[in-house]
């Protein structure tokens, strides 16, 4: 199972690589006035960066619930080791 920092570089690769990349080639083909090429790259920047954006919000939405469910068995844990009185 991959764990939560191997996911995080994931995502930042796949995420952050192709909308710098497509902005790049996009502004480099910007000057070109016989290609529409710029459009096209200016459009997979934005779905890829739409994409990268939704991926963010899922991902931390899931480690959130993770988190809480962690710190809940700790706690249960916690009173549970404690509670001899």
């Amino acid at each position: 199972m991959i764990k939560d920092y191997a996911l995080g570089i994931l995502r930042i690769i796949l995420s952050l690589f192709p909308c710098v990349l497509f902005l790049i080639l996009g502004i480099s083909y910007e000057n070109d006035s016989n290609s529409d090429i710029s459009e096209i790259f200016f459009g997979l920047f934005g779905i890829f960066l739409l994409l990268g954006i939704i991926w963010w919000g899922v991902d931390l939405f899931l480690v959130y619930k993770k988190i809480k469910k962690q710190n809940y068995n700790k706690i249960i844990e916690f009173i549970f080791n404690y509670q001899k009185i």
